[in-house]
């Protein structure tokens, strides 16, 4: 049949109704670039149609966008992308009609010395947080990069809670309630440089140039990522650089931030970082494209801070005595 707007199976009685496109892949006449031909046909039977007063056209559906981003912590390829609608009323079961398109995932070039060190161990103490990485020597993305440029910090905030610069020792005693427990979510209209000097204490670099001037920072908000034995947190800061202006190859970069440790084990992931074309198709070679990545874990575990669970500290019987 003839394809064209048809109404979703699961369109509630009494509410408007909800429609989607069903359509038929097209193929090329030979020998005629301009003529397609749809695998359709009919017997003796075949039914004449028309467009009338010109309110017919053909329409092309062979595009998807996604208001989310797609991700995967491994190179994955030729994975089914499908058409299908889901039922909330069904234990949110989807249902798939067919085949959309094709999707890989690739496997990014490593990031080396990537370190994220703790100035403190105490758990629940807001402290600096030192990031560090180098780029590899020879990644010529970087300077053959036309367009933004991005640099990703993705931070588990199971292990570590993020907190603004000016969140830390007598600031936060200063404000009667205290500080915030992380990091607050923002709508997107707020990003600008102005963020990046509320979230970062320092920015350093080893090259002559220094630390690329930002051209916008944002984070987003509470990320959780599900797995077969549970679920972590994260929360990712982004840090734009304006075209012709971003990180180079062969450097040493440096970024600190506050952070208030939480329950954190010696080799656990903490950091998972990552370099990128941040513009769409037509600057990037590839939308989305990342130049380098890597993961860092923590060497040490954190530790209970001192407490008072044990009484006031108190000299042993007898006191003590002065020698001459």
């Amino acid at each position: 049949r003839l394809s064209g707007e048809y109404e979703f199976q699961d369109t509630v009685l009494g509410q408007a109704a909800k429609m989607h496109l069903v359509g038929h892949q097209v193929s090329h006449v030979p020998d005629h670039p301009n003529q397609l031909f749809i695998p359709v046909g009919w017997g003796r039977d075949a039914p004449a149609f028309s467009f009338q007063d010109g309110l017919g056209r053909w329409m092309r559906r062979s595009e998807a966008a996604v208001t989310q981003d797609i991700q995967s912590v491994r190179s994955q390829t030729r994975l089914r992308l499908c058409w299908g609608t889901q039922r909330g009323d069904s234990g949110n079961m989807a249902t798939f009609y067919d085949q959309a398109g094709m999707l890989t995932f690739e496997e990014s070039p490593p990031l080396k010395h990537v370190g994220i060190f703790l100035t403190t161990r105490q758990f629940g103490a807001i402290a600096p947080c030192v990031l560090s990485f180098r780029t590899e020597p020879q990644r010529s993305a970087y300077a053959a990069a036309t367009g933004r440029t991005r640099l990703v910090l993705r931070i588990a905030t199971d292990s570590l809670a993020l907190h603004f610069s000016d969140e830390f020792g007598p600031a936060c005693q200063t404000r009667g309630a205290g500080c915030p427990d992380e990091l607050p979510e923002l709508a997107a209209s707020e990003a600008g440089q102005a963020l990046c000097g509320r979230l970062f204490v320092e920015l350093w670099a080893d090259n002559s140039e220094g630390f690329p001037f930002p051209s916008s920072c944002f984070f987003g908000g509470p990320v959780v990522d599900q797995y077969t034995w549970g679920e972590k947190r994260y929360r990712e800061l982004f840090i734009d650089f304006s075209p012709m202006n971003g990180l180079t190859a062969n450097s040493r970069y440096v970024i600190v931030l506050h952070a208030k440790a939480q329950l954190i084990r010696a080799g656990q992931q903490l950091l998972d970082l990552y370099t990128m074309c941040a513009d769409q198709e037509g600057i990037c070679q590839r939308p989305y494209t990342v130049f380098e990545r890597s993961v860092a874990t923590a060497t040490n575990s954190s530790i209970a801070g001192a407490s008072a669970s044990a009484g006031e500290p108190r000299l042993a019987e007898g006191g003590f005595r002065i020698l001459p």
